[in-house]
């Protein structure tokens, strides 16, 4: 990702995976690595402490651990046997194993995780940002693993920002801010894809709103003030000033409020103005920097007075 600029060409290119194994010494695994004991043990480790410092749940559940979870799930029913509360506590923190599980690298969790079975999987098994990658992490904040989203932030600043600029410039004539669409790789793609119809899911430039939402729930949940002026500040102030370059005039209503267009809701057809989707997003994107400018030691009061006027009196919540 660290090539993913216009110094390097947007090549993405590092090192030759191959040329990177030859290089390798060939040394045998330490006695640790080949002893599966050890392994279970670190892993088990591993995951107590991730899942369950600072965390838990309890509804009561009661372990089931002579049936099958695929008997215990047939069995599930509404005001079902007790053994419900067991399946449910089991699949919460197995959706959050799954996260912890493929989010800890250089590379945010993407569409399959760690468990695609094959060489070309489902949509590429890439990241598509009208819903996908924000259920990925929606648990994150919330259930203590907010110290797994550090690699999402990373791969939009060193993804989506460089070349979501090019892209702001070349589709929208718009030279402040990034922008990015429905669907992504790890390749920088910010632009749109367009075949068949295409418009329904690929035409969907608040893409980079949502994901500033969870830039703020980072912010909101930890209070990290080093880490919100020295990246979720630059982020959302990078996407609202885009935003705030591309709303338009209400020309239908003539009521003096700004609205986005065109737009749809994701994968929906019909093109519009003023998306409820649309505008409730980047009213609350705007409500984000509203309420942390402060702790951002931001000086720029002209930027902080037209996100403030948008949220108070000149945007549109309503149409759509």
């Amino acid at each position: 990702m660290d090539a993913g600029t216009q110094a390097s060409g947007f090549s993405f290119r590092g090192l030759d995976p191959v040329t990177k194994l030859l290089g390798t010494t060939g040394a045998p695994p330490t006695q640790a690595f080949a002893d599966y004991g050890a392994l279970l043990r670190d892993h088990v480790g591993d995951v107590q402490d991730t899942l369950y410092r600072g965390f838990t749940l309890d509804l009561g559940q009661q372990p089931v651990l002579d049936t099958p979870t695929n008997v215990l799930r047939d069995q599930y029913r509404i005001d079902g046997p007790a053994s419900n509360a067991y399946i449910d506590w089991l699949m919460f923190n197995y959706g959050r194993y799954m996260l912890a599980s493929s989010a800890r690298s250089v590379l945010p969790a993407n569409l399959q995780g760690k468990w695609a079975d094959g060489i070309g999987n489902a949509w590429g098994a890439d990241y598509h940002s009208n819903i996908n990658i924000q259920m990925n992490y929606w648990s994150a904040e919330t259930t203590g693993l907010g110290g797994l989203v550090t690699p999402l932030f990373d791969y939009i600043e060193k993804t989506w920002g460089p070349r979501g600029a090019e892209t702001a410039q070349i589709l929208y004539n718009i030279n402040r801010g990034f922008v990015t669409h429905n669907e992504m790789n790890i390749f920088g793609h910010t632009g749109m894809k367009a075949f068949g119809n295409s418009a329904e899911w690929a035409n969907y430039p608040e893409a980079n709103v949502w994901m500033m939402l969870h830039v703020w729930d980072h912010f909101d949940y930890t209070n990290d003030v080093s880490w919100w002026r020295s990246q979720g500040w630059p982020l959302i102030k990078s996407v609202a000033g885009f935003h705030l370059d591309k709303l338009i005039p209400d020309l239908h209503f003539n009521d003096s409020t700004l609205v986005v267009s065109p737009c749809n809701s994701p994968e929906q057809r019909p093109i519009t103005f003023g998306c409820a989707h649309s505008q409730q997003m980047i009213w609350e994107m705007f409500n984000a920097i509203e309420k942390g400018f402060e702790a951002s030691g931001d000086t720029d009061t002209a930027f902080l007075e037209g996100t403030s006027s948008l949220v108070h009196h000149e945007f549109n919540l309503n149409h759509g």
